[in-house]
């Protein structure tokens, strides 16, 4: 669908567009068919939940534990309640938001990408915001106080707000996601989906593990500056996702300048995804690169003496 709508924005000619149509049709025969005919085999159910789950949670779960690690090296682990409330608050959510998910299977897929890109495109926000509290807290020679101090505040309740979107917006994808895969399973079926849940925690857990035991390792410098660059690549993917959604809804305008995209990496060939992610990465290493503190003030997190 996203090609035809790229192809009319191009203008490509009329027998483009008419294969382009020809074909999605044959493949929407293709799946109702699949749908009508029955059911899932074990295998398909297993390997579909199973990757669902491992592919849209990553990405939460690498900003969760990036905040966690991140609060940990700074000394406030105390403060982790605030992050585990609005991640665990994402997760209860799955319950009514599977409820409800039978009324958003009803709505139109462009309502379901306008709820799509208006949480990516918010969760982008906080993450450049994260981004720049960060960096302004550690450029101070008294970093270890400011971070503690700011940490006792209104910031807490940011750390907590961005643990909720991280999540809950890979929940909402998930449970749209599983509710097809449900209703195209019989009773025999249905345990393999859940086994595939169970598969991919397991996995997900093990790395948020990993990261957990490597990350205390590193220089907290290293660390440091490894978190402000990893926000500030998932705001770039964030924004990206936010717009391209939008388009797909047709709220906003698309004026496609390529057919390579790359989903895993937020990028999408139209001028306005593309221009914001770049509005993005320039605010950021504006920020980052000049020094806005004094220079007898300026000072990046020093290294324990020995």
């Amino acid at each position: 669908m996203r090609g035809i709508r790229s192809s009319i924005s191009e203008h490509q000619p009329v027998e483009i567009i008419t294969q382009k149509i020809n074909t999605t049709k044959i493949l929407l025969r293709q799946a109702d068919e699949l749908l009508r005919d029955g059911k899932m085999s074990s295998t398909d159910a297993f390997s579909s939940s199973f990757f669902v789950l491992l592919l849209e949670g990553a990405t939460g779960m690498l900003l969760i534990a990036a905040i966690i690690i991140f609060m940990e090296r700074v000394g406030e682990s105390q403060s982790l309640i605030y992050v585990h409330t609005g991640w665990i608050s994402a997760m209860l959510l799955c319950i009514p938001t599977w409820l409800f998910s039978s009324w958003l299977l009803t709505i139109s897929g462009a309502q379901r990408e306008i709820i799509n890109g208006i949480l990516d495109i918010f969760s982008a926000v906080i993450l450049v915001y994260v981004g720049f509290w960060l960096r302004d807290k550690t450029q101070t020679r008294s970093w270890d106080t400011s971070i503690s101090m700011a940490l006792k505040g209104k910031y807490l309740w940011v750390l907590s707000l961005l643990s909720f979107f991280a999540i809950y917006r890979e929940v909402i994808d998930s449970v749209l996601s599983y509710q097809t895969i449900w209703i195209q399973t019989n009773d025999i079926i249905k345990p393999a989906i859940l086994i595939g849940v169970f598969a991919a925690s397991l996995i997900l857990i093990s790395i948020g593990w990993m990261l957990l035991k490597i990350c205390v390792k590193l220089p907290l410098n290293l660390f440091i500056s490894a978190t402000m660059i990893f926000l500030g690549f998932m705001a770039v993917i964030f924004s990206g996702e936010g717009v391209i959604a939008l388009q797909d809804a047709d709220a906003l305008t698309r004026n496609p300048i390529g057919s390579a995209a790359f989903p895993i990496l937020g990028f999408y060939p139209t001028v306005q995804s593309l221009l914001t992610q770049f509005f993005v990465i320039c605010i950021m290493a504006l920020y980052y690169l000049l020094p806005f503190r004094r220079q007898s003030d300026a000072v990046l997190v020093p290294e324990k003496k020995e």
